[in-house]
């Protein structure tokens, strides 16, 4: 009995370790530029922001994506897309803010 319960202790505590997110889901090899918006939104799933502007018979969507990262300490990430015409021409880290200071390095 006692071998399964440290089994059990061991096990949820490698599993809690693998659920730690140390690489963007939006990493670029895997986002291509020229995908449609329809194909990006099934692969992704909805925005939690989004900006439209529209210039020169060019309507611009920007789409905005917040994650959580483990990377030597937590970080909320928001990664934005450019849509022109609804195809990607553009990503870039919109914002990367650290989610706790380090009492050691205020």
């Amino acid at each position: 009995m006692k071998k399964i319960c440290i089994f059990c202790i061991l096990l949820s505590i490698l599993c809690g370790c693998s659920s730690i997110k140390h690489i963007s889901e939006f990493s670029k090899d895997q986002v291509e530029l020229g995908e449609s918006l329809q194909e990006f939104i099934s692969k992704y799933g909805k925005p939690y922001d989004q900006e439209i502007s529209y210039r020169d018979n060019i309507t611009t969507k920007k789409l905005l994506y917040k994650e959580e990262l483990y990377i030597n300490g937590w970080y909320d990430i928001t990664t934005a897309f450019y849509f022109e015409n609804d195809k990607l021409v553009k990503q870039e880290v919109a914002k990367e803010e650290k989610k706790f200071q380090d009492r050691n390095n205020p």
